[in-house]
């Protein structure tokens, strides 16, 4: 839907002034009677109507044939039907009064496949808006809405969060989780196959809630990656938040996503590197998602990705820096004015360090421990601090009293004058109790992080997700001859794959560097070109149709005369055919191999990978994502979090490699992915080798598959 037109609708669904449950049955316990309890019990003031042609009363009140029978008009319809007869239902809804529907049915797939094409087409006609098909419901705080089958609720906790997802048990399921913390919910909406209204148009509508301030989104697959990240942007624009748990982590996940909703489901991992770079918050499980809403709700975000933490504990001190290695987080490494200040509130005999492990002078004292947060806050290393200390399950004068002097000490969830954002942690996740919740409400300045893990994984999460600039520069003239070079490349090839010195070509023409090399269509051309060449030489089987060249027998190193070359050309050829093309290269010394390539994911478009190269590349798995087109600091985020990047550095007696050549080869991969991103689907070097001190990275091996984007 278009963005007014969605947002009306949205506020249509979620604040009807009456509903009719069409489809309504008289089964004790089945999904109406649910649902005409959910709405009674919660208090939804509007009229609510049973419509089924079959009953002509139910629950002690009228039950109504159809949507004309009804005494006046059903805003909001709750559709319990097959899917043929929902579509019926639908089509004149509009004429009748309603202006939105939750389908509850499946049953739109397959061989009804065209059902979906007559309800969008309906929901367009008649400015319907649609809920699902195959969802559960709704709930809407301030309307007292609850459309949802789940009898499970206990209470309608009003507070920030909205809710959004296409699986309904998840979705509910965050619901009550959240409830069970005290972490109250302002709408939750499933929003099943996505057919009409989409999770774009719902964040779109929260955008403009003021009673909102984080959206956390489940999300099996993105239909619309333009429209939902503009969403997204939206909703930070408005100085709120997104958090994003996206399935599909491993391939069967995906198989099952794509199946559930019946759209293709990218990698996660090229999903969170183009997310994160627009400050949309991404984790991997539930119980993260979890502790992001609840730091979320209350504090600001990081102010750096680095974390101070200040504990009562040598043993939680070594669960932190155990849960880092984990959580992929990073402890700041303190200034000497915060060590000199740390040392003169935790006295001698206590090391000072981060996390700290404050002693006795913290645990006897909470003035102490709120001044070591103070002080390690100050330093500009520290962009957030986790506080251990946990939300009572009953009442304990003494320790409410340290938590009332933390609520005032940090308003907003921040230390005064440096403005660094403050989380209390526990070292264990527990349930909360109904005098633990009653207490959060009154601490409205803390937020209550559950577990050493957890609470790392959130903050660290949450700092990684900062929106970037896309990098400067005026429109370059070069990109129209470098698309032709590419479709020229690609039309000469004959299939969909460029042969190694084809996709070489392309990469020079984007400044990355490649080794002296010749090709050559016969052992003698092949010793020829040795010869103005410098030993020791590399033989490689010229081929669109081998990927792996060594696998089979296509690669020959080591070769210090052209009559070696001659050999090695000659028996490649004896195995793979007359006719075969070779290429000789200058060999380079094998110094630290990376892989740097791209991928035109189904969901998020093009993303740059870099990470370990060689042969091992897929056994090791030792690889990040950045988005098409990033910046220096997006490649160099993303190299840090492979372990191959401590190999570029100076490393046990190592010498430091080339960093700056192999952010160039980032860079330029992230441009050619950019700008060819919708004539190849892959691109890829491995390995790019990077060598000591400033000789630069090489393209040893190099790859390119076409394939327009649809």
């Amino acid at each position: 839907m278009p963005g007014e037109q969605a947002a009306n609708g949205v506020a249509a669904l979620l604040r009807p002034r009456s509903v009719a449950i069409v489809g309504a049955r008289d089964r004790a316990g089945g999904w109406a009677d649910r649902i005409r309890g959910n709405l009674r019990r919660f208090g939804f003031p509007g009229p609510v109507f049973a419509v089924n042609p079959r009953h002509p009363t139910l629950w002690d009140e009228p039950c109504y044939p159809d949507l004309a029978s009804l005494p006046g008009p059903a805003d909001h319809l709750v559709v319990l039907l097959p899917a043929p007869a929902a579509v019926e239902v639908l089509n004149g809804a509009g004429k009748a009064g309603a202006r939105s529907a939750t389908v509850f049915s499946s049953g739109f797939g397959g061989e009804r496949g065209g059902l979906l094409d007559r309800l969008r087409d309906i929901a367009a006609a008649d400015e319907l808006a649609v809920s699902g098909p195959n969802c559960l419901g709704n709930i809407s705080v301030p309307a007292s809405l609850v459309t949802t089958t789940d009898s499970r609720l206990a209470e309608l906790k009003e507070g920030p969060i909205a809710v959004v997802g296409q699986s309904g048990g998840i979705i509910m399921s965050f619901n009550r989780v959240l409830a069970d913390r005290g972490i109250g919910t302002r709408y939750v909406v499933s929003s099943g196959n996505e057919t009409c209204l989409t999770t774009a148009d719902y964040l779109r509508f929260f955008a403009t809630d003021d009673g909102v301030r984080v959206v956390l989104v489940f999300a099996e697959s993105i239909r619309d990656r333009d429209a939902f990240f503009a969403a997204c942007a939206e909703m930070i624009s408005a100085g709120k938040h997104v958090v994003v748990l996206k399935a599909g982590q491993t391939p069967q996940s995906r198989q099952a996503a794509a199946s559930h909703t019946g759209a293709l489901a990218g990698s996660y991992a090229a999903f969170s590197a183009v997310a994160e770079q627009l400050g949309i918050v991404c984790v991997a499980s539930m119980d993260l998602a979890v502790e992001a809403c609840e730091y979320l709700s209350r504090v600001a975000r990081p102010r750096g990705p680095a974390v101070g933490a200040v504990t009562v504990s040598g043993g939680v001190r070594e669960l932190l820096l155990d849960g880092a290695e984990r959580q992929g987080a990073t402890f700041a490494e303190l200034g000497g004015e915060t060590h000199r200040r740390l040392r003169e509130l935790v006295g001698e005999g206590v090391e000072v360090s981060n996390p700290l492990d404050s002693g006795y002078a913290g645990l006897s004292d909470p003035e102490t421990l709120a001044r070591c947060v103070e002080a390690m806050a100050a330093d500009p290393a520290v962009g957030v601090v986790l506080l251990q200390e946990e939300l009572l399950g009953r009442a304990e004068p003494g320790k409410e009293r340290t938590l009332r002097l933390f609520d005032s000490r940090f308003p907003g969830g921040a230390v005064a004058g440096s403005g660094t954002p403050v989380a209390l942690f526990s070292m264990a996740s527990v349930n909360v109790t109904a005098h633990g919740r009653s207490l959060r409400d009154r601490l409205g300045n803390l937020a209550f992080l559950q577990g050493t893990d957890r609470a790392l994984g959130a903050v660290t999460a949450i700092a990684r997700a900062t929106p970037s600039p896309p990098p400067p520069g005026e429109p370059d003239p070069g990109v129209t001859e470098r698309r032709t070079l590419a479709a020229g490349l690609l039309s000469a090839s004959g299939t969909d794959r460029l042969t190694e010195p084809a996709a070489k070509s392309l990469l020079r023409a984007y400044g990355l560097r490649t080794p002296r090399e010749e090709q050559a269509g016969t052992p003698e051309e092949a010793a020829r070109a040795a010869s103005r060449l410098t030993a020791p030489y590399v033989v490689k089987l010229v081929s669109a149709d081998v990927g792996h060249k060594s696998d089979v027998g296509g690669v020959v190193l080591g070769l210090t005369t052209p009559d070696d070359v001659r050999d090695a050309c000659a028996g490649i050829a004896a195995r793979h055919g007359a006719g075969t093309d070779f290429l000789v290269a200058e060999q380079v010394p094998a110094d630290v191999e990376l892989v740097v390539g791209f991928v035109r994911d189904p969901e998020v478009g093009p993303v740059v990978m870099v990470g370990s190269g060689g042969v091992g590349v897929e056994l090791f798995g030792d690889v990040a994502f950045a988005p098409a087109g990033c910046s220096r600091d997006t490649a160099l985020a993303a190299l840090n979090r492979t372990r191959v990047a401590t190999l570029l550095r100076a490393w046990r007696g190592r010498p430091a490699c080339d960093l700056d050549a192999v952010l160039d080869a980032v860079c330029a991969m992230g441009r050619l992915a950019a700008e060819l991103g919708d004539l190849l689907s892959a691109a890829e070097i491995n390995p790019l080798v990077a060598s000591p001190g400033r000789s630069g990275a090489l393209a040893l091996d190099a790859l390119a598959v076409g394939g327009a984007a649809r």
